[in-house]
């Protein structure tokens, strides 16, 4: 009965994540609207629960998860960068400083939850189903929006959108999460099932699908991102298997094929596919990612240093989290926000994720096991792509699913030592 609770906890998360859509509570000093989701007032009530088990029980020595340290010392950076620019009055908006700080406790909070209640190898199975049927859900309102030529997006024209998501990064972004950590268990583990051929091609089915919410956006940052996964899963899955080199051959040749199956069906459904096409070519890619972009970044840099120059303490713990609107680059935000300290700090809790993945991957020989190694891996990376021309980790649809999936992942690989039993019927 403990463990159906908090699968069915993480299960109502989830769904709250990607099913449902946020709505305005209010307004802050700066003229931002307060947005709020329905996961914030899960996690809130989660994370009451477990304060009051804790209390009722006298247990408060918990085992820390991968990453605690850098993850802790991070928010302790953020919050001092808070109160340390609120007293230099580099905050003009001490309120979205606060809020900003809270949201990433909060996705942290996620990934925490999600990796102590996950219990076993079966609850991490029944957590998939779910997010299958509930891409499935997504899925379904994209062919809504096209048949209907229902425009609902950011901009005109926009017409894919997820159910609980309307902007384009963060729809785009969002399939592009999904796509990664279900093609990893697919080709690591499912399709190498010798069983269930029709629940194989309905896993594929909506693996392949889920792409046209990337195409249908027209992000030409998300389609990168979605092609440079590709190529890095079937490079993974070649090393790892390469006796088997010609079947995954094939396979990559299939779902190559799909995925310009599914590009051609959406560039003539959606009109706003055809500005990722213009990204084909190295100077068109080069223009991506310069133009404005590129004097916006540079604008950025001279104006945080002259900042930095005045203050130079700040250099060290940055000018406080929300201190910027827009900066079109990850680590650019970091450098402003949190200073070196912090982005030193992130950066070595990427490379740790990034360490949990590949010894999962390298080191064990079950399927499952290393498709969710595989899955950290990559899509850790393509957070790393969207960081050059924009900031996921800041965007609260995209952080949501990254943090979710990692902690699924994370809590799977943990099982390798706590319960082989759970092992022994999934050897392909």
């Amino acid at each position: 009965m403990k463990t159906f609770f908090k699968t069915t906890s993480i299960i109502l998360l989830l769904g709250a994540i990607m099913l449902f859509p946020s709505f305005i509570a209010g307004t802050m000093s700066s003229g931002k609207e307060i947005e709020l989701r329905v996961e914030d007032f899960l996690l809130l009530f989660f994370g009451l629960a477990v304060f009051l088990y804790f209390l009722a029980t006298g247990k408060f020595k918990i085992k820390k998860p991968p990453f605690f340290v850098p993850i802790i010392i991070l928010l302790v950076i953020e919050f001092f960068g808070v109160l340390l620019n609120s007293i230099l009055g580099n905050l003009f908006f001490i309120d979205r400083a606060f809020f900003y700080f809270f949201k990433e406790v909060e996705l942290l909070f996620l990934y925490f939850y999600v990796f102590y209640n996950l219990e076993s190898i079966k609850s991490a199975k029944v957590v998939i189903k779910f997010i299958l049927l509930f891409t499935g859900l997504n899925i379904a309102y994209l062919f809504y929006q096209i048949i209907s030529h229902k425009e609902v997006g950011e901009y005109v024209g926009n017409t894919t959108a997820a159910l609980s998501e309307y902007g384009i990064f963060p729809t785009a972004a969002f399939f592009v999460m999904i796509f990664v950590f279900l093609t990893a268990f697919f080709i690591f583990y499912y399709n190498n099932l010798k069983d269930k051929l029709w629940q194989k091609l309905l896993f594929g089915a909506i693996v392949i699908s889920s792409v046209i919410g990337v195409f249908g956006t027209g992000s030409k940052t998300s389609f990168l991102a979605l092609v440079f996964s590709v190529i890095i899963l079937f490079l993974l899955l070649l090393f790892k298997r390469n006796k088997e080199a010609g079947k995954i051959i094939i396979l990559g040749i299939i779902i190559v094929i799909l995925l310009m199956g599914v590009f051609v069906f959406s560039l003539k459904s959606i009109n706003t596919v055809r500005g990722i096409v213009g990204i084909f070519g190295f100077s068109k890619l080069a223009e991506s990612y310069t133009g404005d972009r590129l004097i916006y970044q540079q604008l950025f840099i001279k104006n945080t240093l002259y900042t930095f120059g005045q203050q130079p303490l700040s250099i060290f713990f940055g000018l406080g989290v929300g201190y910027i609107t827009e900066a079109h680059n990850q680590f650019l935000r970091n450098f402003a926000e949190i200073g070196i300290t912090g982005s030193i700090v992130f950066l070595v809790m990427i490379f740790f994720i990034l360490r949990a993945g590949f010894r999962a991957y390298r080191k064990s020989e079950d399927p499952f096991i290393v498709a969710a190694g595989a899955g950290i891996i990559v899509m850790t990376l393509a957070m790393m792509v969207f960081s050059i021309a924009t900031d996921p980790f800041f965007s609260v649809k995209v952080a949501s699913m990254y943090w979710f999936f990692i902690g699924l992942n994370v809590a799977i690989l943990s099982f390798k030592i706590k319960n082989k039993a759970d092992f022994k019927n999934t050897k392909v």
